[in-house]
């Protein structure tokens, strides 16, 4: 990373991290989470942000199943035009 894209990733965690903290301390307000949820959920905030600017992905995550099947219903069922 050049020090150019590093100053304008820094400059964007920066600024998605006093955007989501606001929003928190602003359920706080309105009691929508307590200040312990909201805690929780800053304390890995800035990793994650972090890594999503710098494109790191997630372990695991949205996938399509064992077998690639895409969706299914939720009976289970397989359907067939």
């Amino acid at each position: 990373m050049t020090p150019a894209s590093a100053t304008t990733s820094d400059n964007v965690v920066t600024s998605r991290l006093a955007h989501i903290k606001s929003a928190l301390s602003g359920l706080v307000s309105d009691g929508t989470l307590t200040q312990a949820q909201a805690d929780t959920m800053k304390s890995s905030l800035t990793q994650r942000i972090t890594d999503q600017v710098n494109g790191v992905r997630a372990r695991g995550g949205q996938g399509r199943g064992s077998r690639g099947a895409g969706w299914a219903p939720s009976t289970g069922a397989v359907q067939y035009p």
